[in-house]
């Protein structure tokens, strides 16, 4: 920020004690902070992760149909995925980027038993996708009709761990680990979004 002092430091001594430049100092200093929260706007609209109101334009070029209700934060991920979706060809590293774009937590990409289907996890105390239907919609307009992929989204707590299993092609299984038996008392509860209903409330029991 500009001080109005500092604009005054500026001129030479015998005029800092103008009026009339001092009351020019303190609205140059006003206009200087104008100009550079405006350049600091545009300079943000330039880059995905801090823009905002440019959010429009790459939904607009990506096909993407705006949701008011949708965080700007949710919206970037969703933007940055149809991007990767887009511009890379199908590899486990692809894999792994458009899915990234969905979560902060550690996304591993990996083979399964099953010819032509990945496994897709996520592992983290924090930053598991929040957002599964966009996450799920990207990935299916990304992988070509041959291959498949299932998610397994593992969120490490203090003293255990919890998994939440998720399988995209035949709906949403959820198993949680360490097994829960019903007749003690129960440790946590968690709740788990997913592409098929609004969300799952996980009872997580102490071993």
């Amino acid at each position: 920020m500009t001080t109005k002092q500092e604009i005054i430091n500026k001129l030479p001594s015998y005029e800092r004690n103008s009026v009339l430049l001092n009351e020019i100092s303190g609205s140059v200093a006003k206009k200087i902070d104008d100009i550079s929260s405006k350049v600091d706007r545009q300079e943000n609209e330039l880059f995905i992760d801090s823009a905002s109101t440019a959010l429009a334009l790459h939904e607009r070029d990506l096909g993407i149909v705006n949701n008011p209700l949708m965080s700007n934060s949710l919206r970037r991920s969703l933007i940055q995925g149809k991007y990767k979706a887009t511009l890379q060809p199908v590899t486990e590293q692809s894999f792994k980027n458009v899915a990234a774009s969905f979560s902060t937590a550690e996304v591993t990409v990996k083979d399964t038993d099953t010819v032509g289907v990945y496994e897709i996890e996520f592992l983290g105390r924090e930053g598991l996708p929040n957002d599964t239907d966009s996450l799920l919609n990207t990935l299916d307009d990304f992988i070509p009709a041959h291959l498949d992929y299932q998610i397994q989204m593992i969120m490490l707590m203090a003293s255990e761990e919890t998994r939440y299993i998720t399988n995209a092609s035949t709906g949403e299984v959820v198993t949680v680990y360490p097994y829960s038996p019903t007749e003690i008392n129960v440790s946590s509860y968690s709740a788990m979004k997913t592409s098929i209903v609004d969300g799952e409330e996980i009872t997580v029991y102490p071993i």
